[in-house]
């Protein structure tokens, strides 16, 4: 064997551990890449299961709550109801429909012209802001609205106190913010602004919620 023919072989030694070594290099760049994407999958997996995990928590939390907010109201519903027919304890059907569940500002004058016409005094106005465009809408966990307005009364001083003891007996509930009055004992004018609230209904259709 010549000097040439060595050569030879040692080229082709050397080309073929470079192949070698080029396959061995991209297939561990193969497997890494592999391993960095699948570990990757992982680690979103394990992250999306957890905010399931907290999602699933909360509605749970929220259907305990409510259960045992319907455990403690059974008992003093039961209660309001067996009153049926005491003239000094509605029943609950007459409770729970003056409790407005809806916003309706008309309503509201003609439960101010009936305590008016009850109380002996004359309704000579009835002020306030239509906000019906604007209310909240029924959702899983409302909140009390308040409204705002007023009424001027006119009668004599006595009617007009019993106008505004009335606003204290009344079911649904009446804050006082002013009172001004003007006028003779006779000829009295109050101009009386008021608050009152309505709770909007209650939805429990809760909305399917997608875990991002």
């Amino acid at each position: 064997m010549n000097l040439f023919d060595i050569n030879l072989n040692k080229d082709a030694k050397i080309d073929k551990i470079k192949s070698t070594m080029i396959i061995s290099v991209i297939a561990s760049v193969i497997v890494i890449s592999f391993s960095l994407v699948f570990l990757k999958f992982l680690f979103d997996l394990w992250s999306y299961s957890g905010r399931v995990y907290s999602a699933q928590r909360d509605a749970r939390d929220t259907l305990q709550t409510n259960i045992d907010a319907y455990e403690q109201l059974k008992p003093q519903f039961d209660v309001l109801n067996s009153a049926s027919g005491n003239p000094n304890s509605p029943d609950a059907g007459i409770v729970l429909d003056a409790l407005p569940n809806v916003y309706d500002f008309p309503a509201l004058a003609a439960s101010m012209k009936k305590l008016a016409d009850n109380s002996g005094v004359q309704l000579v106005s009835f002020g306030g802001v239509d906000e019906e465009g604007t209310v909240p809408v029924p959702s899983p966990d409302p909140a009390p609205y308040d409204i705002y307005f007023r009424v001027e009364v006119g009668g004599s001083y006595n009617d007009i106190q019993v106008f505004i003891d009335s606003l204290d007996l009344s079911i649904r509930p009446f804050e006082v913010v002013s009172i001004e009055l003007f006028g003779s004992d006779d000829t009295l004018r109050a101009d009386i602004r008021l608050k009152t609230y309505y709770q909007p209904t209650k939805n429990l259709n809760y909305p399917q919620r997608v875990v991002q």
